[in-house]
């Protein structure tokens, strides 16, 4: 699959038939997309497709020298799925979904978000680093002490926070401090 991202981009698929696959929006990178809500329509039974991008800076300004990508979704209940990465977490429900991805390579992603009927669905897409919970665009100490303070609450608790909730489960605990 190749990306032509832009405005009005194109993914390229190379099968036995090439496909040109028009884009809804290149996302950009995480500086850009970070905090920021996409909205959509599914129709037609189509799927909507997303470029979004990671810099060589972005992938070595962590420790371990991954990301993980939070992909959130209001309006399906079908998971995102990015070409070529497999969720290392996923949660569904009745009207949304969340998938979290490791990224450990800069380059071009393709985003694929897909309808489960074949009436016309709004959603709304963010995307977010997990761990990063205020959105300072660093997993940092101030993101660790916030988890931290949340400890034990779950949905429906006073004090719970989704964006503290980094694997969406609900339940806000060990597995959601992300260093």
């Amino acid at each position: 699959m190749n990306l032509i991202a832009g405005d009005t981009g194109e993914a390229i698929a190379y099968f036995d038939n090439p496909q040109v696959l028009p884009l809804e929006a290149d996302l950009g990178t995480a500086s850009k997309f970070t905090g920021t809500v996409t909205n959509g329509n599914l129709s037609d039974g189509n799927s909507d497709l997303y470029s979004l991008g990671f810099r060589d800076s972005e992938i070595n300004s962590t420790a371990k020298g991954w990301v993980l990508l939070g992909v959130d979704v209001n309006g399906t209940d079908q998971l995102p799925s990015i070409e070529g990465l497999i969720p290392i977490s996923s949660q569904t429900g009745s009207d949304s979904s969340f998938a979290l991805f490791l990224i450990d390579q800069a380059g071009l992603y393709l985003l694929s978000l897909q309808p489960s009927s074949l009436s016309p669905q709004p959603y709304q897409l963010r995307l977010g680093i997990a761990g990063d919970v205020n959105n300072d665009g660093a997993v940092d100490a101030l993101d660790s002490q916030a988890v931290t303070a949340a400890l034990g609450l779950a949905e429906g608790d006073a004090g719970y926070d989704l964006a503290l909730d980094v694997n969406r489960n609900r339940l806000i605990n060990e597995v959601d401090i992300v260093g």
